[in-house]
C-alpha cells in the first residue's frame, strides 16, 4: 500500500470476506472487531476505508422501505462505529416489463459535520453509460 501510494481501500461486497471468527463470538461481537480492524488500519495506513454491505432481506413491514444502516446484517455497530453511513435504495426495479431506473442516495450518518449531513438525493441509473447521474442538480 505505503510502495503504491494507495490512498482509499474498499471492500466490495462485506459478505464475501472470510475471516477468523472466534469460537462462540457472535455475530455483532465479530462485526464490532472487524470494524475496528478497519479503523486501525484505515488510521495508521492513513488512508481511506469503504466497506460496502448488503441490507439483510427486508422482509415484513419493512419490505420495499430504504434501508438504514441497521438493516445491514450482523450488528447495530453498522450504524454506531462507523464514521459516515450511506444506504442506496431502488424503489422499483421493473414496471410493465421495462428496467426501472430511479434510485435514492441517503447519506444516513456523518461523525462530524465537516464530513456533511445526513440528507437525499435523488439519481438515475444511465443503463447505456453504466453510472448514476444526480437529478437533482445539474453536471
Amino acid at each position: 500500500m505505503i510502495r503504491y501510494g494507495v490512498r482509499i481501500v474498499q471492500l466490495d461486497p462485506w459478505n464475501r470476506l472470510e475471516a477468523s471468527r472466534g469460537a462462540g463470538e457472535r455475530d455483532d461481537e465479530y462485526v464490532l472487531r472487524c470494524l475496528r480492524t478497519c479503523y486501525h488500519f484505515a488510521t495508521d495506513m492513513n488512508c481511506h476505508v469503504q466497506i460496502l454491505a448488503h441490507p439483510a432481506k427486508m422482509e415484513g413491514a419493512r419490505r420495499g422501505q430504504a434501508p438504514v444502516l441497521e438493516d445491514i446484517a450482523g450488528a447495530k455497530h453498522w450504524d454506531n462505529a462507523v464514521d459516515q453511513g450511506f444506504t442506496v435504495h431502488r424503489p422499483k426495479l421493473y414496471e410493465r416489463g421495462s428496467i426501472k431506473t430511479e434510485t435514492a442516495f441517503y447519506h444516513r450518518k456523518a461523525r462530524f459535520d465537516e464530513l456533511g449531513r445526513p440528507c437525499r438525493l435523488s439519481l438515475d441509473y444511465r443503463l447505456k453509460e453504466g453510472r448514476y447521474v444526480s437529478v437533482d442538480y445539474e453536471i
